[in-house]
């Protein structure tokens, strides 16, 4: 059976916020949602969001990578595409904001979209309709490739800013780690493979 890391953290163990550029100084982290946008505004509202990766083994060749997030209100008026880029810099859960990454540091750009803050190449990608249910899974599957590189130390696990290709009436909101209902929560499935075919007991972790 293939090694499978699953978490789906709650607010106590989960790393998750979002920023508003109407609030540039405020901190958004004990929301019931991440990423949304307030429907026939023009307001723009971006999540990030990170999971521990360090039980999955140094060695594990990555199969499969997906984080699921599930809608929790649509305001959308237009189908789009969500999308998760890397982050570069070492936000704070209960400090990042629009303007400052740690409650200290400024982003490259506010609201963090330099090529300073984010590695600008999406990672994962997903397709929405103009109208979705709330309780839909959306999932984001991850480059393969490029996944691999956060096991192998290549990459700095600052987690992901997830964020609409157009900020303009996109308003589908996903729950948060903070949500009442633990289905709504954010989930990230990796299905890897050992070297030689090792079996391997695997507990999921969860951030802690």
């Amino acid at each position: 059976m293939m090694p499978t890391y699953t978490s789906q953290p709650d607010d106590t163990t989960g790393y998750d916020a979002y920023i508003e550029d109407i609030s540039p100084t405020s901190n958004f982290n004990n929301s019931s949602f991440i990423v949304g946008e307030r429907f026939g505004f023009t307001e723009k509202q971006r999540g990030f969001i990170k999971f521990d990766l360090s039980s999955i083994p140094a060695g594990a060749i990555i199969v499969s990578a997906t984080l699921s997030l599930f809608i929790t209100a649509d305001r959308s008026n237009n189908a789009r595409t969500y999308k998760a880029f890397r982050l570069l810099r070492n936000w704070g859960e209960t400090t990042v904001t629009w303007n400052k990454y740690d409650g200290t540091n400024n982003w490259g750009t506010a609201g963090a979209t330099n090529a300073t803050d984010i590695d600008t190449t999406e990672m994962a990608s997903c397709s929405y309709t103009s109208s979705e249910s709330a309780g839909t899974e959306k999932q984001y599957l991850f480059t393969v490739s490029e996944f691999q590189k956060f096991i192998t130390g290549a990459y700095t696990n600052y987690g992901w800013l997830i964020k609409a290709d157009t900020e303009t009436d996109d308003s589908y909101e996903h729950g948060s780690s903070s949500h009442a209902t633990s289905g709504y929560r954010p989930k990230l499935v990796v299905e890897y493979n050992l070297p030689g075919g090792e079996p391997v007991s695997v507990t999921p972790y969860i951030m802690v």
